[in-house]
């Protein structure tokens, strides 16, 4: 209860620093799934558009490493899903985390 009412919350929104994402980390994630999918041409041009509108240069040291941590996260979720499933779809599943390990050691 807030104020003898029951309120929902996840205990981030109160704090506005905390609420805001870390906007590099996010644009990571893109980039990646871009370039996993064969569209480095695409990635290309949002990190053009995201440095152009941001200015922040400096984030580029960081963003080799969110980019191969955001293609980590996807090789494990996909070796779960390998774990769990049988046949082809984890045999497919573990092709996936391959492809993903590849691409973050290729930004590593």
């Amino acid at each position: 209860l807030l104020e003898g009412r029951p309120t929902l919350f996840d205990a981030i929104e109160f704090a506005p620093a905390i609420a805001a994402g870390d906007v590099l980390y996010d644009l990571a994630f893109l980039l990646m799934d871009l370039d996993a999918r064969g569209r480095a041409d695409l990635a290309a041009a949002a990190l053009d558009g995201w440095l152009a509108g941001s200015g922040d240069y400096e984030a580029l040291a960081l963003l080799p490493w969110f980019v191969a941590y955001r293609a980590l996260v996807r090789a494990k979720v996909a070796l779960l899903r390998a774990a769990q499933d049988s046949g082809e779809r984890a045999a497919d599943a573990r092709r996936q985390a391959e492809t993903q390990v590849a691409l973050a050691t290729r930004y590593l």
